[in-house]
């Protein structure tokens, strides 16, 4: 009976080591075949294969030829397969691979490209990223050829202080667009500049708080991190003026902002009573008493400590 049982795991293993190396076999085929289909314009699915945890390290090595591409489609999806391997990794060695590549991405021709490649590198901790990316990423903004809101935020959630001095010009410009000078003003406040956040919050007292307020702005607020900052987003969901309605279009009714602000500020703040599943929404069967939850547990967490890691 024993060795009936060693022969079948023998068995089982001989399969499983087959069928593993079948998969690792078929992804450079299988990666041709899809990005042959994208060349054409069709609509495919990425193989399961080539996003099966096994195979991430061999996959990622086959991508580079194909972030350098002539069509920009091509790209852009081979930027967006090195996010999925990165994101879904728990490989340290792993995710670092796939944020050089999203980097490499950031020099996409295709400013489309280069956009999401950008936004993708704001999913990952602060901790996944070692100092040759931040290096990496540092040269990119002193190049000055691409500055996109989210690059100029990204230079701030690191907190590279030896470009606070290229961050306040950029605040300052009159050459820059709105959008530019806000994101570097925010960079600097994720970074401690007190000025910064001083200017922010003068900004603040002169703002209703509003659907579009909220949903625009606040998000922004939550990413300086800055406590003078999120005491005034804490004190907008105490509120219980109803300046804000509900996302139901067929039934809309006025209803106090606090319910969209717990959901916006729980990444920033350590032991948040509250937590969000992955597509950001409060795990809740209950928002009145969920928003009530967060009150009290704020009133009595005065010195919460801020969370930094995510951007």
């Amino acid at each position: 009976h024993k060795e009936d049982k060693n022969i079948k795991m023998y068995k089982v293993l001989t399969i499983v080591l087959l069928l593993s190396s079948h998969l690792l076999l078929a992804q450079p085929k299988q990666l041709a075949e899809y990005f042959s289909q994208v060349r054409k314009q069709q609509s495919v699915n990425i193989p399961k294969e080539v996003l099966h945890a096994d195979n991430a390290k061999s996959v990622l090595s086959e991508l580079p030829v194909y972030l350098k591409d002539s069509v920009d489609q091509v790209r852009g999806r081979a930027i967006a397969i090195v996010r999925a391997i990165g994101i879904q990794s728990k490989l340290a060695s792993v995710r670092q691979q796939a944020i050089a590549l999203l980097i490499e991405g950031i020099k996409d021709k295709n400013t489309g490209n280069a956009g999401v490649a950008i936004t993708y590198l704001t999913e990952f901790k602060q901790s996944n990223f070692i100092p040759g990316h931040k290096d990496s990423i540092r040269s990119i903004f002193r190049t000055k050829a691409f500055r996109s809101p989210q690059l100029i935020k990204l230079v701030g959630f690191f907190e590279m202080m030896e470009l606070q001095s290229e961050l306040l010009a950029l605040s300052q410009s009159r050459t820059e667009g709105k959008v530019e000078r806000w994101s570097a003003l925010l960079a600097l406040a994720r970074m401690g500049d007190e000025q910064a956040i001083s200017n922010i919050m003068n900004r603040l007292q002169r703002i209703p708080v509003s659907d579009d307020v909220v949903y625009q702005l606040f998000p922004d607020l939550v990413y300086t991190r800055a406590r003078p900052v999120l005491n005034y987003l804490i004190e907008a969901l105490n509120s219980d003026a109803k300046n804000c309605h509900t996302a139901n279009e067929e039934k809309d009714a006025s209803i106090p902002c606090g319910y969209r602000i717990m959901e916006m500020i729980a990444p920033a703040i350590k032991d948040y009573p509250l937590k969000l599943d992955e597509s950001g929404d409060v795990v809740t069967t209950d928002y009145v008493v969920a928003l009530q939850t967060v009150r009290t547990w704020l009133k009595g967490n005065g010195e919460y400590e801020i969370l930094r890691d995510k951007f």
